[in-house]
């Protein structure tokens, strides 16, 4: 958020904005552990697939066209956070097919 004029954004999106987004997120992520942890995998799959595709939505920032040149660091952050979103997904998928084998 203290570099959020820097970053592609359309003109729409504020850093308040941003922030109450993460503040719906991380709840639905903790939320999806949690039942996810208490053997109700089925359930907490779903939330958890939702926190990792909510994750995804930075790659949005390659989808605004702007005159901001992104840093390697920016690129880097945008895409650590879309890679934790994929693995959370797989490792969701796998689990929840191996859990129903058993």
């Amino acid at each position: 958020m203290v570099y959020f004029d820097h970053y592609p954004e359309p003109d729409w999106l504020s850093p308040h904005l941003v922030d109450a987004f993460w503040f719906v997120m991380t709840p639905i992520g903790i939320y999806g552990l949690i039942v996810a942890v208490k053997s109700q995998m089925s359930k907490g799959h779903w939330w958890l697939y939702l926190y990792a595709l909510m994750g995804l939505l930075s790659l949005l920032h390659y989808n605004v066209e702007t005159d901001n040149i992104m840093t390697i660091t920016m690129h880097s952050l945008i895409w650590f956070q879309a890679i934790c979103a994929f693995w959370l997904i797989g490792y969701v998928t796998m689990y929840f097919k191996n859990k129903s084998k058993h």
